[in-house]
């Protein structure tokens, strides 16, 4: 596996969203729909949470709102992936993935946003597996990641950040795109793709056993700092249990 930095590409897709806002090129509208349950999504093989796949699937609806702040984080992601971008959907064996701006034999590219500080910022390990998950279905082994961050260097800008910057640059940088690319083997892409399918079987015996995912599987990701936002807590026994510490 190779991960690289790629300054040219992150300049490629500042162009695609000034040409949007001045009107050079027109905005994309990727369709939108109500998720479809009969196939299983390649997220759930890369989830942090499991747990909360597993409820998502296993409670009936209406399911809990999501806060205000965690629908304007969606929101504000959605404008930047569905807006510059040529989206490809692959199925193989009941399993889907939706590849954000895929164009064949040439580039396959996931976008994704972040509060976190831009500086020492390394692509999240998920976020790869994700990745990987889309390559075993294009048969791609050469990807690429985007990554918008909204709050720029704002982290390490501030006071509390300035310890590990020291005679650095610290003027402000409000927000950015930065870009990786990367090269992966095919046993890597493979080894990926068992991966994934063995979660995603985790979560369906789960779910065709009506039983919550163990604390094991929950921890693999420590997704604790996940909880407290959650909208899940109301019907989540690890929530009650470890972190509430309502259960005993």
């Amino acid at each position: 596996m190779r991960i690289f930095e790629n300054p040219e590409l992150a300049d490629e897709y500042k162009e695609r969203i000034r040409a949007v806002v001045t009107g050079e090129c027109e905005l994309t509208r990727r369709p939108q729909g109500e998720r479809d349950y009969s196939i299983w999504h390649l997220t759930e093989g890369t989830t942090i949470c499991p747990e909360q796949d597993r409820l998502v699937r296993a409670t009936p609806t209406p399911h809990p709102p999501h806060d205000f702040r965690t629908g304007l984080k969606f929101f504000m992601g959605r404008a930047f992936e569905d807006s510059i971008t040529t989206p490809c959907r692959i199925q193989e064996n009941g399993i889907s993935g939706e590849i954000d701006d895929f164009e064949l034999d040439t580039y396959l590219r996931e976008l994704k946003c972040t509060h976190e500080s831009m500086v020492n910022f390394e692509p999240k390990p998920w976020w790869i597996e994700q990745i990987k998950g889309y390559c075993h279905l294009a048969q791609f082994y050469t990807p690429d990641l985007i990554v918008m961050f909204w709050a720029g260097n704002l982290m390490s800008y501030t006071p509390w950040g300035r310890a590990e910057l020291k005679g650095a640059d610290l003027r402000y940088n409000p927000i950015d795109i930065k870009a990786w690319s990367m090269e992966f083997t095919e046993n890597e892409i493979e080894d990926n793709w068992k991966f994934i399918q063995k979660r995603i079987g985790d979560l369906d015996n789960h779910i065709k056993l009506k039983q919550h995912m163990s604390k094991e599987l929950i921890e693999e990701r420590k997704p604790v700092w996940m909880c407290k936002r959650c909208r899940w807590t109301e019907y989540c026994w690890y929530w009650k249990k470890y972190i509430n510490k309502e259960v005993k």
